[in-house]
């Protein structure tokens, strides 16, 4: 291991890869973006490790992927991750720049490779390469929020306040129930606060939201008279920084099971978002 880190240095640091990823970005308005240390990190490590045991993969030979490896270097499991790859064999020792545009040039040629450096939802950037004296291996990694769950891509998704996202929500599970010739449930201020306590809290087992042992206990006070309450929770990640309209739409069948009893007149909704692109939605049946 020692030989390989003497024989297989960086050839190049990330600035000049992303300026060039900028520059393509800015010509299809799109924002710029920054380095970050752990995707730097994800980075190195796989251009050398690809370069020590001559494989060329997204994916090494233990089945470890990108996510894997920015995951590893401390990045976020919420966050969407990409990568492109490309080497270089017979290539000697060239001019740096010259190397790190021709690889650029190659990736925006393919589709795939482009789709990255142009994509929606991304914020960060590294880069590495690296080169026994005979074969260069270079790796870009992307990551950010992500964009919302059905966003089209045509424009920046519009940030909406909690009351538009809950009334969407509400609208999309009573047309379902409406659909099935089911009554429609009445909204709540009450189950709403209690919703939004639940996932501005949310810690998570696996994929399911773990619930505190007195649900009532965290209605407000002035929210009185229930005798059932069932909670449905939907986690996501890489679904934007920023809760939008439609999102009331993706969840709302997604916790339509919740609600199945009969005995449930009334549902809370709320949804939050961060800016490593998890968004957790919960709604809250309550009956009378």
């Amino acid at each position: 291991m020692f030989l390989c880190l003497i024989c297989a240095p960086a050839l190049a640091e990330p600035g000049e890869a992303l300026s060039l990823v900028n520059g393509s970005r800015a010509e299809q308005g799109l924002p710029e973006l920054e380095t970050d240390a752990v995707l730097q990190a994800a980075a190195e490590a796989h251009a050398e490790d690809m370069l020590a045991r001559e494989y060329y993969s997204h994916t090494s030979p233990e089945g470890e992927d990108v996510r894997d490896r920015v995951l590893a270097a401390g990045g976020s499991r919420w966050s969407v991750v990409a990568e492109n790859i490309a080497r270089c064999e017979g290539c000697g020792t060239p001019d740096e720049a010259a190397q790190v545009r021709a690889f650029h040039d190659g990736w925006m040629q393919s589709p795939g490779h482009r789709a990255n450096i142009l994509g929606q939802g991304l914020d960060t950037f590294g880069f590495a390469m690296t080169s026994d004296g005979d074969t260069i291996y270079a790796v870009q990694t992307f990551s950010g929020p992500g964009t919302p769950p059905g966003h089209d891509g045509a424009d920046e998704p519009t940030a909406a306040v909690p009351e538009e996202v809950r009334a969407a929500a509400l609208e999309a599970l009573n047309a379902e129930r409406d659909g099935q010739g089911r009554s429609p449930l009445a909204s709540d201020a009450g189950l709403d606060t209690l919703a939004e306590r639940l996932a501005e809290g949310a810690t998570f087992s696996d994929d399911d939201m773990v619930l505190p042992d007195d649900v009532f206990g965290l209605l407000p006070d002035e929210s009185e008279g229930w005798t059932s309450l069932s909670v449905a929770s939907e986690a996501c990640g890489g679904c934007g920084a920023k809760a939008v309209r439609s999102d009331g739409a993706y969840f709302a069948p997604r916790l339509a099971s919740g609600g199945e009893d009969q005995i449930f007149t009334h549902m809370g909704f709320a949804l939050v978002a961060n800016a490593e692109g998890r968004k957790v939605a919960v709604a809250v049946y309550g009956a009378k």
